[in-house]
């Protein structure tokens, strides 16, 4: 940590919430801007990092004409993390001075980086006008110095004391699996932080589908229970997040570089994680899948998808995937409803790992049917009822070419 010369002082509030240590005060925004930090979430095959997305420029410039125009702006209370470095130093029960060292870094800001980033542009505007690219009057100037003199509400969570408070709480089996998943033996503030982001952003639109899969995994390998959201659907979590994300990274795999992890635009990934996630659930809900092991499990699919670009090359070329539909959210879901099915029809002629050969041998009559965007009869189908519509289309045109197991599938299935 570089060195202090001076400490921002902030009167505080402070509480406890399940022994985490947590202080509520107020902090002058030009004062957030010398010290906020923004943990944006990075990809990286080796391991992830931070857990915000992006600041998008025209929200910060909104929250900016709101402060300059608005009679009775209200900038409600940001949320931010303290690490190492700040100190408190209590003056009576429950309260006392939050010394904070004026560095770049000393807050992490959990929620609220597009409020921060308002203020932002603020600066950026004064800053402009010193080195002569913009001039501004006076009296522009004033006012802007006086927004940056806004009070803006804080909460801070001393992320140090969580860490400490959870040490306690992961059982000896998820610090092993931490391990194995993350590469990591102990949890840091980030994880803190990525759960209360998590939390908090869980039903905003804000946070795409995609990231919040790859959030929600990162906090479960971690060892962190009890969020709802999470426990709910465990599954994705468990076994379909981490096995998309094998299949993004592994040198090996057909969809190599393929998928979506963020939701971000503009990466030209076909797939999208979300997508892909979602469609692995009837094999997550398998019984014979899940019995496999989680090498065994990545080794099933990377077969199976194998195979696909084998019969249908032209669907995974980066200059004519678009002309198809098995790498956008239908065809990924249908095709891995189908996998299911052939894990159980091979596992009951009692193979136990399918082989790229023993996969064909059920689904290669596939390489004959159409998957084109423009004239697939399925191309148009959409939603939950379009996906099992597609599905049984694909298992009566396997049955048609011979599948037995694909003709008695669809027919268990009418009689459903």
């Amino acid at each position: 940590m570089e060195k202090v010369s001076e400490y921002i002082k902030v009167p505080v509030i402070a509480f406890k919430q399940k022994g985490v240590q947590n202080y509520v005060g107020v902090i002058k925004a030009k004062d957030i801007l010398d010290i906020w930090h923004v943990e944006r979430f990075i990809e990286d095959q080796v391991h992830f990092r931070g857990y915000q997305r992006h600041e998008e420029e025209e929200r910060m410039r909104e929250v900016y004409r709101y402060l300059e125009e608005c009679q009775l702006p209200v900038i409600p209370a940001i949320l931010v993390s303290i690490r190492k470095g700040t100190r408190f130093i209590q003056t009576a029960e429950n309260i006392g001075i939050l010394e904070i060292p004026r560095i770049l870094g000393a807050i992490e800001v959990i929620d609220g980086q597009h409020r921060v980033g308002g203020f932002f542009i603020i600066k950026r505007l004064l800053e402009g006008e010193r080195i002569g690219r913009k001039q501004l009057v006076d009296e522009k100037t004033a006012k802007l110095n006086e927004l940056l003199d806004f009070e803006v509400p804080v909460h801070f969570i001393d992320s140090e004391s969580a860490v400490e408070h959870m040490k306690s709480l992961v059982t000896p089996e998820l610090k092993e699996n931490m391990l194995k998943e993350l590469n990591k033996q102990e949890l840091d503030s980030e994880d803190v932080e990525r759960v209360h982001f998590f939390v908090i952003n869980k039903t905003q639109k804000a946070i795409r589908t995609s990231l919040k899969d790859t959030l929600a995994y990162l906090i479960h390998a971690s060892g962190i229970r009890g969020i709802p959201i999470i426990e709910k659907e465990e599954w994705k979590a468990e076994i379909a997040t981490p096995l998309a994300l094998e299949l993004h990274f592994n040198s090996s795999s057909p969809l190599k570089g393929m998928i979506n992890i963020s939701g971000a635009k503009g990466l030209h990934r076909p797939v999208q994680l979300a997508s892909f996630v979602m469609s692995l659930k009837p094999l997550a809900k398998n019984d014979n899948f899940k019995k496999l092991s989680k090498d065994d499990r990545l080794a099933f699919l990377k077969s199976y998808w194998s195979v696909i670009k084998k019969l249908i090359p032209a669907a995974f070329d980066k200059d004519t995937y678009k002309e198809y539909i098995i790498l956008r959210s239908l065809g990924v879901r249908v095709l891995n409803y189908l996998a299911s099915d052939i894990l159980d029809w091979c596992i009951a002629h009692g193979i136990e790992l399918p082989s790229e050969n023993d996969i064909e041998k059920y689904i290669g009559p596939l390489k004959e049917f159409d998957f084109k965007r423009k004239s697939s009869k399925i191309a148009a189908f959409g939603g939950e009822k379009g996906v099992r519509e597609a599905y049984k289309l694909l298992l009566e045109f396997l049955g048609e070419h011979g599948i037995q197991e694909a003709k008695k599938k669809l027919e268990e299935i009418s009689k459903s």
